[in-house]
């Protein structure tokens, strides 16, 4: 007793020390669903991965779909699979993209959906401009420019997104009031410049005369006039736009350039969008519908605009600089703190060595040969009883969430069962154990694999795979001494806070609550 608490006393201030060394940071990981790669939507990921470095654990992941809604689809359902905390979305289109978004709200994650909407309120917050207003202002200015009437071309973005459907509305609706212009044409280009280069072909050559063009971002406005300059026309037509982006090929330095008339500020928004949703996890208010400001950009204010994009370029460069340096800092800290780890380690096996040592020729006289052999068969006994054990339990956990009597079952449905079983089993604390993965291995299809689960458990496989791991996790935290991060990731969930949550939404309980039980 005298030298098992020596050893007792070793390790606990080995422990002590060791657990100093470890961070406390909360981490969160957001995925981030874009729609496309313009050069909008760089500056919105810019935005929000510079504001992430204000958010110690943090962990932001950008997908672009590409401008294809069942892409966006894929990665809205991928991000969910990876059960992330919270999920940003900017849709390619209003309907395609809304039951995904809807399954992730049933999933538990909030939904944080920016720039263009979905065909639905259901959504954890909204951030973006007032696109009517903006349509609005657009048809205002263009009366004005126009006070003698005039022939006007609008060149729409997608029509199915939202902000394409809002900015027509707008600038009709304003347009209808004056009667001595004459809206010619809306043509769908599709947010893209090359599309609009083709459909300004096509209106020129169908029109005698055009006045001003009208396009729904800076991009399609650029290509309407690379059409009409084609066509030795560019002088004679106004062309307006809207994002009055920063940059060579932005709005801001085609309205200097006398490329186009006016442009109007379109905010991306990125920082109001990691601050809301880190409102939304840390369970601060924030606003349901956030409408970001917008402003007019032409010859008078565009220089300044300029040299202000050109400042806050110059801060955001030196703020990624000093988080580079910050970085290297923290990855030196880190490397001190392994080394730090391992000699402390070294020095408590020493310890222990030592003392087990000191303990083994002390009891070395009052020992024999045939009490060792009992003890190691008594513990061989013991370790082959708890594995049977935790396996028996897990079985159990398996077969509980089965709502037919087994022995009724066909042959098929029985080895269907016993394989599952068998997979889950022997990969419980494998993060990447997944309903396509099982589908896989099992031989079905994820239709087949799914339809199969629902007719023997009466629940989703996702769901059938967290529920196993949730019991186990209950187990393990009654009958073990785990901590709730290794019972995390020993059950294979990626983060203790999401386990957290689930352990909560399954059992009504927290896993602290369970801890204090055994205690």
């Amino acid at each position: 007793m005298k030298y098992a608490a020596i050893i007792l006393s070793f390790v606990m201030s080995a422990m002590t020390v060791c657990s100093c060394l470890r961070s406390q940071v909360q981490e969160y990981n957001i995925g981030v669903s874009q729609c496309s790669t313009d050069d909008w939507r760089v500056k919105m990921n810019n935005e929000m991965q510079l504001e992430a470095f204000f958010y110690p654990g943090l962990n932001l992941e950008i997908r672009s779909a590409e401008d294809d809604s069942r892409r966006q689809i894929q990665d809205i359902e991928y991000f969910i699979s990876q059960g992330v905390d919270l999920l940003v979305v900017a849709p390619n289109e209003a309907e395609p993209v809304t039951p995904a978004v809807e399954k992730a709200l049933e999933q538990g994650i909030p939904v944080v959906v920016v720039d263009r909407k979905i065909a639905s309120d259901n959504m954890t917050a909204f951030i973006g401009a007032d696109n009517y207003q903006i349509g609005k202002s657009i048809g205002h200015y263009v009366s004005r420019m126009l006070r003698q009437g005039g022939n006007v071309v609008e060149l729409t973005g997608l029509m199915s997104s939202s902000p394409a459907q809002e900015r027509h509305n707008g600038f009709v609706d304003v347009l209808k009031e004056n009667k001595e212009i004459n809206l010619m044409c809306s043509r769908d280009a599709q947010w893209q410049e090359k599309t609009a280069y083709g459909e300004m072909l096509e209106i020129i050559s169908e029109m005698d005369s055009i006045d001003l063009v009208f396009a729904h971002n800076d991009m399609m406005a650029y290509g309407a006039f690379q059409a009409a300059k084609s066509m030795g026309m560019e002088q004679s037509i106004s062309f307006v736009g809207i994002d009055a982006l920063a940059g060579t090929s932005g709005g801001v330095n085609l309205v200097l350039e006398g490329v186009l008339d006016a442009s109007f500020v379109y905010p991306t928004g990125g920082d109001k969008v990691i601050q809301t949703a880190m409102n939304i996890l840390q369970g601060h208010d924030y606003k349901k519908n956030y409408i970001l400001e917008t402003a007019f950009v032409d010859r008078s204010n565009a220089e300044l605009m300029r040299m202000q994009s050109s400042h806050l370029s110059e801060q955001e460069m030196k703020i990624r600089s000093v988080n580079g340096k910050l970085h290297t800092l923290s990855r030196s800290y880190n490397i001190q703190k392994i080394l730090l780890w391992t000699v402390v380690s070294i020095m408590v096996v020493a310890i222990i060595l030592i003392a087990a040592l000191a303990v083994l020729l002390h009891q070395r006289n009052s020992l024999n040969k045939e009490l060792n052999n009992s003890q190691d068969k008594l513990e061989k006994l013991s370790s082959e009883l708890e594995a049977a054990t935790q396996n028996n339990h897990l079985q159990n956990f398996m077969e509980s969430e089965f709502d037919v009597d087994e022995t009724k079952l066909s042959a098929k449905d029985r080895e269907f069962i016993m394989n599952l079983k068998e997979l889950i089993n022997n990969n419980m604390s494998n993060s990447d154990l997944t309903v396509d993965w099982l589908s896989e291995e099992l031989g079905f299809s994820r239709v087949q694999f799914y339809r199969i689960m629902k007719r023997l458990s009466g629940i989703s496989p996702h769901e059938f795979v967290r529920n196993c791991r949730l019991r186990k996790a209950k187990y393990l935290l009654l009958s073990t001494d785990m901590t709730i991060a290794e019972i995390c990731y020993e059950t294979g969930f990626n983060t203790p806070s999401y386990f957290t949550r689930c352990f909560k939404e399954y059992y009504n309980k927290l896993p602290s609550d369970y801890v204090r039980m055994r205690e």
